[in-house]
């Protein structure tokens, strides 16, 4: 076991024990959002000077008043030469100390600056954790078959690929019904040809039977890229029995928030609900191996990585929460509480409010399938024995008593940065106060659930670095 982490609510296991368990997690990796673009300051780097800038890359963005709502963790400029693996080295440390077996990484092209990531980063997991792998997810929606050819070829020349435990390669394609499945066989029978044998698990935006049913000749296992809603998230509990009627392998997803104000919409998450539901569907359902989406994806703000939000907040409750589920799924029970923690979610405004002009954003947000929209903050506590939890919202006190264990408590948005209490016996175990303030007037909409966490030792509003 590891020394206790005083931002995790359990005892880590070492990597070592985590990896050689049969279950498998791994995190979406997206290329286009690198630790650093451009190997400038992070003051004046491209994610502040246009990515989360409402005017930026010449007010393209305007409407959703800016590209993103968060960006990944500053770095110091480096060697020009060296930069990109450098950085990538960074994450490739950070996502393997939170137990993860590796990255899928998206494939969108086979020239070019992502290209050149992907060789980076096959690179970099060899150098820092030779036993952290990199999972083939060719994009389907931009690849053509001679691209694929060449991703095959390259993955299959690299120790960094993943591949199951009889040596075969693994591809899993996003989006791989974008071909028919006599184009993936004849494809896949190529390969083989070449010496090349592949465990294919295609990866589906959803999983009807028909499109199953339709693939169950060519494929080992499915993908499913999953909802992002609580209700949704829940109900994902049957597709683990759902998946092994046609192939042996689950790949089940796990998503925090989905925003997107490139496209003026987001999806209802209900703070954690949804990543909280969507891990528990994977360990109660069934699944073999799971798919964090993403570990990078600012544009869908699906990320899990350790971030900063809009205003500087540090980001890192989903990668800590993740630590912790990882371990559930790998090893078949709850990790027992040896840390007492609170971990809180809420937005920096109410979702009624819309800017006080459009000057820097012209459009108007709406939830993606017009569902509703939450206006909580919410508590998701970890105690060793039973206690009160309080949060103080706009003045006013609310309290709920929690026994030993995990225990979720809702309480309504109001102005100003909320409180957060553990109390036991009138005594005050955990107290802080949010990063975020709930503002009462906003200039751009941010529909991102703000994040952040502390236990008895005191808040964690850094990280790190592993």
């Amino acid at each position: 076991m590891k020394p206790q982490n005083a931002c995790l609510p359990f005892q880590e296991y070492s990597t070592a024990t985590l990896r050689s368990k049969s279950k498998k997690v791994f995190s979406h990796y997206f290329s286009p959002f690198p630790v650093s673009v451009d190997n400038m300051p992070m003051a004046s780097d491209d994610y502040a000077q246009y990515y989360l800038h409402a005017f930026g890359e010449g007010s393209k963005f305007l409407a959703g008043g800016g590209f993103l709502r968060a960006r990944p963790l500053g770095t110091s400029p480096l060697s020009n030469d060296t930069y990109v693996k450098e950085n990538l080295k960074k994450e490739v440390r950070r996502a393997s100390a939170m137990g993860i077996d590796g990255f899928s990484f998206d494939v969108l092209a086979t020239d070019g600056e992502l290209w050149d990531v992907l060789i980076a980063l096959l690179d970099a997991a060899k150098e820092v954790d030779p036993t952290f792998k990199i999972m083939m997810m060719p994009d389907m929606t931009s690849m053509s078959s001679s691209a694929l050819d060449k991703v095959v070829t390259t993955f299959n020349n690299h120790p960094s690929a993943y591949r199951t435990d009889d040596g075969k390669l693994v591809m899993s394609p996003f989006y791989a019904d974008a071909q028919t499945p006599s184009w993936w066989s004849s494809k896949l029978a190529g390969y083989k040809n070449q010496g090349i044998n592949i465990t294919f698990v295609p990866l589906f935006l959803s999983l009807p039977s028909s499109l199953m049913s339709s693939f169950k000749s060519v494929s080992n296992g499915f993908g499913d890229w999953g909802p992002r809603g609580e209700d949704s998230g829940a109900s994902m509990i049957d597709n683990g029995a759902a998946v092994h009627q046609y192939g042996s392998i689950y790949f089940a997803p796990v998503a925090p928030n989905d925003v997107r104000p490139k496209d003026l919409n987001f999806q209802e998450s209900h703070n954690s609900g949804s990543f909280r539901n969507l891990w528990m569907s994977a360990i109660n359902g069934g699944a073999d191996w799971v798919q964090l989406i993403t570990w990078n994806d600012y544009s869908e703000h699906t990320h899990v990585s350790p971030s900063l939000g809009l205003k500087g907040e540090m980001q890192r409750t989903y990668y800590d929460l993740s630590a912790f589920y990882t371990t559930w799924f790998k090893m078949g029970a709850q990790p027992a509480i040896t840390n007492e923690m609170l971990y809180y979610f809420h937005r920096r405004q109410n979702m009624n409010l819309q800017p006080a002009s459009k000057a820097k954003q012209t459009g108007t947000f709406g939830e993606m399938y017009n569902g509703t929209v939450n206006n909580d903050i919410e508590v998701v506590a970890f105690l060793k024995s039973p206690g009160t939890i309080e949060v103080t919202a706009g003045g006013t006190v609310r309290t709920m008593a929690a026994n030993a264990g995990i225990t979720v408590f809702r309480t309504p948005i109001a102005t100003g940065k909320p409180s957060f209490r553990l109390v036991r016996n009138g005594t005050a175990v955990i107290s802080f106060q949010s990063q975020t303030n709930v503002d009462s007037s906003i200039e751009v909409t941010d529909p991102t659930y703000q994040s952040g966490s502390a236990s008895a030792s005191g808040t964690c509003y850094t990280f790190p670095e592993p």
